[in-house]
């Protein structure tokens, strides 16, 4: 009984490795002989072959063991296989399709470059003539900035000469006095036109009283001249009366003395009257000796006016003039004196 107890032992362990060679995808020769042993009753002569054939089951379940561990590995190499496959055909497709993008990209980058090429010929016409202008530009600037050099040159030079000529000018102004008397002078030609002004209304007041004194001259020697004229008639009328007196009759001589006396006195008063013209006349001539004389000094009046002003706006125009060139000098230099040498 311990035999079969054993034996049964045995088949189960035989059941067992069989099934895990089945696992393992291998051929169980041990469980057919399990299932033999299962079949057939044994006795002790067959247990004891039985038992001398046992270490031979050993060896042999050593060699299942190391065909469970080849079909593991295979098993695993076959995953590894399988899964770097998947790996490397799925790394292939998503390379596929990113080459087909840039595929994609490099067409349409090829369609534009394509589309705006069409173009390039006159693109490089108009850049050409640019580029000439560009270069005739690029030749007019630098003649220009050779023009403007010299001109700098020339600028510096003319820069040194009026520096020259408002330091000389600067000790001109300094040393001469007369520049200096230039206000008194212009104060006292001021003064003198107004004097001169004040003069010119004296005249003018002294020919309006002389213009009237000649027209009152003027009536009373046509008022003498008249009486002049009556008194000639007068006389002669008198002459005339004493001569018919005389050829008529000679009555009486009182009447001849007072007829010559009254002729006397017509006389007398005809050579006062004619004393008194000739001294009109002479007064009227001096009169207009002296009104011609201040009409001609009147009529140089304003031609010296003219003149004093003439001269009054050139000097104001000359002081304002050297002013400005000085002060103009002066920011001038002030301003370029740090560009310019010195």
């Amino acid at each position: 009984m311990k035999k079969r107890k054993e034996l049964d032992a045995l088949v189960s362990n035989g059941k067992i490795g069989s099934s895990k060679r089945i696992n393992c995808g291998k051929k169980a020769s041990g469980s057919c002989s399990a299932h033999e042993l299962l079949r057939h009753e044994t006795d002790s002569s067959d247990i004891e072959d039985f038992s001398i054939l046992q270490p031979r089951r050993k060896g042999r379940k050593k060699h299942g063991s190391r065909l469970c561990i080849t079909s593991v590995c295979l098993s695993l190499c076959q995953f590894i296989l399988v899964t770097t496959s998947c790996l490397v055909s799925g790394a292939l497709i998503w390379l596929h399709i990113g080459l087909r993008e840039d595929i994609d990209l490099l067409r349409t980058h090829l369609q534009k470059v394509e589309a705006g090429n069409r173009n390039t010929p006159e693109a490089l016409h108009v850049i050409h003539s640019s580029l000439k202008q560009l270069d005739s530009n690029v030749s007019m600037l630098y003649f220009d900035a050779r023009k403007s050099i010299a001109d700098i040159e020339n600028i510096t030079s003319e820069v040194k000469l009026l520096k020259e000529t408002a330091n000389s000018l600067k000790a001109s102004i300094a040393s001469a006095p007369a520049i200096q008397q230039l206000p008194k002078d212009m104060h006292s030609l001021s003064e003198s036109v107004a004097n001169f002004g004040s003069k010119l209304n004296a005249l003018e007041s002294n020919v309006k009283e002389l213009k009237d004194q000649q027209s009152n001259l003027q009536t009373t020697c046509q008022n003498l001249s008249g009486e002049l004229d009556s008194v000639k008639l007068s006389v002669q009328d008198l002459t005339n009366s004493t001569d018919y007196q005389a050829k008529s009759s000679v009555n009486t001589s009182v009447k001849d003395l007072k007829l010559q006396t009254a002729v006397q006195e017509a006389n007398q008063h005809v050579e006062m009257l004619q004393g008194q013209l000739t001294d009109v006349v002479k007064s009227v001539e001096k009169i207009n000796t002296t009104f011609r004389n201040q009409l001609n000094a009147y009529s140089e009046l304003p031609a010296k006016v003219e003149t004093v002003n003439e001269a009054i706006v050139w000097l104001n125009n000359t002081t304002l003039t050297h002013s400005t060139r000085l002060s103009a000098l002066e920011t001038f230099i002030h301003s370029n004196q740090n560009t310019f040498p010195a």
